[in-house]
């Protein structure tokens, strides 16, 4: 059933073309102008695939050009406006999910947030095409053999670092259930134990229930002194976030998988087979998650901008003032410093044993612990030194391998001292900002992180190594 004409469907306009973040003068003019066309024509579905169509010679082959990114992702969300209004919400949101990841989540989720909203509303409420029509192996599956041609396209070298979710530092990255009627009070934590291999001696991470913490006390005992600190929310955060839940709803989403080698499942983004692969978001969780089998591979969807890609989901997030909180390096950051007021939500979606190697991030981050447990070790900035940063473009990732250090490599690794914590759904773990974090799933998991504040990095000076916007 085609809902074009159906006077109860809502009519959900394109954004002004003017506002799209994309130069039109600075493409070809036969791409110009075919963009341009299908805006002015934005119910005719051809005239959309028509300009989709004249970006491929720009982004694929031997000539590449991010600039026709954008371009690919305009006349994507122009292609997925006409498809919504012809009630076609399965097919609208693949095109919408190939236009983000082309062009960067971060960059166009606001031009994008209301067409995507009226696709997914309008697949919920069943209507449009039969389920599985148009593909998306009934919200579960892998996609058809023609989602996977387009998903080639989706692949991007540009934009928000390869669609990591940050656009910096990320890039670098080769840089139970509650019934969703009556929130359940926060359970008591999981029995803490630790990995096989990290029988370490950490100091354990303070514990501060979220009724206890004013945002005051958080900015004076925590952010300041840049002290990690594990919020204990009151109730469970996002009860419908479990995979199943996940799978049912988002299953047909497009979304970047991190791949490796089982052999290099330890060495995560730094593995040698690293590789990133573009798949439904059902297929990725019975194949790597819920399944745990990947065909010798170790499938994680890391620092994805997920919220933003699917914003149906922003409203299951608890509201928490923390990350208003700032000490005075930001207070004191230059105009020129990258400043984020708001936080940027990257969401982890991965099974048992995934690994995020020991690094910094540039802003203080909130790292909520959603599904399943995560053991965190945490190394103050004065331990820099000691954890033997790496040269160049990923300096801020530590040369040791944490599962298999080398006292003969990193000799003053071993006295480095660092916090240490098991993170507990209900956990939200703070992470100071420019601290060295090694990350690892003890249960498949889903953890949604916040990053805000002056964006900062850390410079040797002197032998020691100082903050710097």
């Amino acid at each position: 059933m085609s809902t074009a004409s159906n006077p109860n469907h809502p009519s959900t306009p394109l954004p002004p073309l003017n506002s799209f973040p994309l130069d039109l003068s600075s493409l070809s003019p036969s791409v110009s102008a075919s963009i341009s066309a299908a805006y002015d024509a934005s119910s005719s579905i051809k005239s959309a695939e028509d300009a989709r169509a004249s970006t491929f010679p720009f982004i694929t082959g031997t000539i590449e050009s991010p600039l026709y990114n954008d371009a690919y992702s305009a006349a994507s969300l122009i292609l997925g406006r006409g498809l919504v209004k012809e009630g076609r919400y399965v097919e609208a949101l693949r095109a919408l999910d190939l236009g983000m990841l082309r062009g960067g989540v971060e960059k166009w989720s606001d031009a994008y947030k209301e067409i995507c909203l009226a696709a997914q509303e309008g697949k919920e409420r069943g209507e449009g095409e039969a389920e599985g029509e148009s593909g998306d192996g009934g919200d579960g599956g892998s996609g058809d053999d023609e989602g996977k041609r387009e998903a080639q396209h989706a692949e991007s070298e540009s934009g928000d670092g390869g669609d990591g979710g940050s656009g910096d530092d990320v890039g670098k990255r080769k840089a139970q259930h509650a019934s969703p009627s009556s929130p359940t009070k926060r359970a008591r934590p999981c029995t803490p134990t630790m990995p096989p291999n990290l029988n370490g001696s950490g100091t354990p991470i303070p514990r501060i229930s979220q009724a206890s913490l004013p945002l005051s006390t958080f900015t004076s005992d925590y952010l300041t002194p840049s002290k990690p600190c594990v919020i204990t929310l009151a109730e469970m955060p996002c009860p419908e976030w479990t995979f199943e839940g996940l799978r049912k709803r988002f299953g047909g989403r497009l979304v970047p998988v991190e791949v490796v080698d089982e052999k290099d499942r330890n060495q995560g983004y730094m593995g040698k087979s690293w590789d990133k692969e573009i798949m439904s978001f059902g297929g990725y969780l019975e194949e790597h998650v819920m399944g745990q089998g990947g065909g010798g591979k170790v499938g994680y969807l890391a620092q994805h901008p997920l919220l933003s890609q699917i914003p149906n989901l922003l409203s299951d997030l608890p509201s928490l003032p923390y990350t208003s909180a700032l000490d005075s390096l930001d207070r004191n950051a230059p105009p020129s410093c990258e400043f984020r007021s708001s936080p940027l939500l990257s969401a982890w979606v991965g099974p048992s044993n995934t690994v995020s190697p020991l690094h910094n991030d540039p802003y203080h981050n909130l790292y909520l612990q959603v599904q399943g447990r995560k053991y965190v070790r945490i190394y103050g900035v004065e331990s820099t030194e000691k954890v033997y940063p790496m040269k160049g473009e990923r300096c801020n990732t530590s040369s040791v391998d944490i599962d298999n250090p080398d006292p003969t490599l990193h000799p003053l690794f071993p006295t480095a001292p660092y916090h240490e914590v098991i993170l507990s759904p209900g956990d939200m773990l703070y992470i100071p900002r420019l601290s060295w974090h090694y990350v690892r799933a003890v249960e498949p998991a889903v953890n949604v992180s916040m990053w805000w504040g002056a964006r900062m990095g850390l410079r040797e000076s002197g032998g020691t190594f100082k903050p710097v916007y």
